[in-house]
């Protein structure tokens, strides 16, 4: 009985150290600090372009992990003796990619990819304002100091 608790928690710190050595090699290095790209300094009008409705998701990888996990104990209850570790690794397999998927249909929220003008150039960013924009509209776009939109707001 002590064994098989051994191996279920062997098969358990395998799963949560795997989980996170995937986890952390999927991650994209960001700036910091880079108050002059992220704040912004002059607002603009701008006109709507296009606009068109998608679906957003961020993954924080909680899901990934916990489904790694408890993959890796209910596929170490499958098997006995060596079957035991191959059932915990299958496990853990199915349990990423079904908790990462899982977490994105939770997280996921409805937003919109809108192409503006500003002085005769188009820039794309997605906006998560629950307004839509329609083509033609005149909006006010707030720039950084490069004068690259982050954000938009309907005029009244």
């Amino acid at each position: 009985m002590k064994n098989n608790h051994n191996n279920i928690f062997r098969n358990s710190m395998l799963a949560a150290f795997t989980a996170l050595l995937v986890s952390s090699c999927a991650q994209q290095s960001s700036i910091t600090h880079g108050p002059h790209r992220t704040q912004a300094s002059e607002a603009k009008r701008a006109t709507v372009v296009s606009s068109y409705p998608i679906k957003v998701t961020k993954n924080s990888g909680i899901g990934g992990i916990a489904g790694s996990v408890g993959g890796s104990v209910l596929g170490s209850k499958v098997g006995s003796g060596a079957g035991s570790f191959a059932g915990s690794v299958g496990g853990q397999l199915l349990g990423l990619f079904g908790g990462r998927k899982a977490e994105s249909v939770i997280r996921e929220k409805s937003a919109q990819e809108v192409t503006i003008k500003i002085e005769n150039r188009k820039y794309t960013l997605v906006s998560k304002d629950t307004r839509i924009f329609r083509k033609g509209e005149t909006v006010m776009a707030y720039t950084n100091v490069y004068g690259t939109p982050l954000s938009i707001k309907a005029l009244k």
